[in-house]
């Protein structure tokens, strides 16, 4: 493919390379042969000096878990890694075999693999490069953890279970202070609703629109308490409340800024925040949004953006609850 006489100068060609953990299936053709390879014979005809290095991702949780899949009594670190590398460097012969088979033009005989420490220098090299030039910093984030295998996940990792079903709670919190449009009614609760009611206890805020209308309601058949909800939403909660719901006021969501409330769950007699939130919508729940933001990517954006102080993490590595979120949650 080189022609160091090419008219036209070098054309490179930088592969996202394929997982070195499972045989190859039709989308690799598709990704090797119609569009890199080709690319690369296109520009060979037109005259161009073509470089194609092929490479392999060779680190990762799927390698590994695949790894000890038939051994999981494994747990010493080393080992796991010996024996992802030998499973990748199988793959990789596999998958060479095929692409030559294939007919890809490439330099087979010397492909990158990221296990290799020539590999591993340069990408120190290229952090220590950002790390002089002042562009790595320490923060927190929300991430996708694994409990088993005690890591961080992408997003691309993630597998659902597709019969799983997310346990939802409506829990109330607890006003306790109103803007003056509402002072008339001296009991009032915001309600919430949650898919992920083991977050609770790691609760900071709750979250409002202004664009949206809310309504002091009471469900008659649930209980005789004025609860806070969108407007919108009322037919959907009577619905899941089998019961009649009862409006006595309307009030644009504007109003509720400067509203702080208690969480039942909480330790202390905290007094959190009525954030408001453009995520917040009346496609499903109350139009009011239980704020965890430890557990929550639009969570830990709208704190951070208050200048709210994030809490300790409620649950360790193992995905159990710590002693400090509550002592009856311990473990």
């Amino acid at each position: 493919m080189r022609d160091t006489s090419a008219p036209k100068g070098p054309f490179v060609l930088h592969d996202g390379p394929p997982y070195a953990n499972g045989s190859l299936h039709f989308g690799h053709a598709i990704n090797k042969v119609f569009l890199k390879d080709m690319i690369c014979r296109r520009k060979l005809l037109e005259g161009f000096e073509v470089s194609y290095l092929p490479g392999w991702d060779c680190h990762g949780l799927p390698i590994e878990l695949k790894a000890v899949s038939k051994d999981a009594q494994i747990t010493d670190a080393i080992e796991i890694r010996k024996k992802a590398k030998q499973l990748a460097l199988n793959v990789i012969d596999e998958h060479k075999t095929c692409f030559r088979n294939w007919q890809i033009l490439g330099d087979w005989d010397h492909p990158y693999l990221t296990f290799h420490s020539n590999y591993i220098t340069n990408q120190l090299k290229a952090f220590h490069t950002l790390l002089e030039s002042g562009l790595v910093f320490r923060s927190h984030s929300p991430v996708y953890w694994t409990p088993s295998g005690r890591t961080a996940l992408a997003e691309a990792e993630l597998q659902y279970n597709d019969k799983h079903v997310s346990q939802s709670v409506f829990v109330k919190f607890n006003i306790t202070s109103v803007p003056d449009i509402l002072h008339k009614y001296s009991d009032i609760s915001a309600l919430i609703w949650t898919t992920t009611p083991w977050t609770l206890p790691a609760n900071q805020a709750i979250a409002y629109s202004p664009n949206i209308d809310y309504c002091v309601v009471i469900i008659n058949q649930l209980c005789d308490e004025n609860l806070l909800v969108a407007k919108d939403l009322i037919p959907s909660l009577e619905e899941e409340f089998k019961s009649k719901i009862v409006i006595k006021e309307v009030i644009n969501g504007s109003n509720l800024k400067g509203i702080t409330y208690k969480n039942p769950i909480s330790l202390n007699d905290e007094i959190l925040p009525f954030l408001e939130s453009q995520y917040v919508t009346t496609t499903k729940g109350t139009g009011l949004v239980h704020t965890a933001p430890n557990h929550g990517v639009d969570d830990y954006k709208l704190i951070t953006k208050n200048n709210i102080p994030l809490k300790e993490c409620i649950v360790d590595e193992k995905g159990c609850f710590v002693s400090t979120s509550n002592p009856l949650l311990d473990n």
